[in-house]
């Protein structure tokens, strides 16, 4: 083989072998945060669904309309009247 087509070759190669460990490297950071989001993503998930079910317990446990007690006097209206 002639030696500088030889030499070419050896300098490609070694660039690709550059490339390939950068790229490496990058794919790797990528990786790495995709998994710490999908990480995000669950424990986001649990707290929406652990938030919904305490609110749906919370209007669950409220009276219906017709079941509300007479409201109380207004607090200013009775002090006027001296019945505080």
């Amino acid at each position: 083989m002639n030696p500088a087509v030889r030499q070419a070759i050896e300098a490609r190669i070694e660039a690709l072998d550059e490339q390939i460990t950068h790229s490496t490297e990058v794919l790797t950071s990528y990786q790495t945060a995709r998994d710490e989001a999908e990480a995000n993503v669950t424990l986001w998930s649990a707290s929406v669904a652990h938030l919904t079910t305490e609110r749906d317990e919370l209007v669950a446990a409220l009276p219906e309309p017709a079941e509300v007690e007479e409201p109380a006097p207004d607090l200013d209206q009775l002090i006027e009247s001296g019945e505080a």
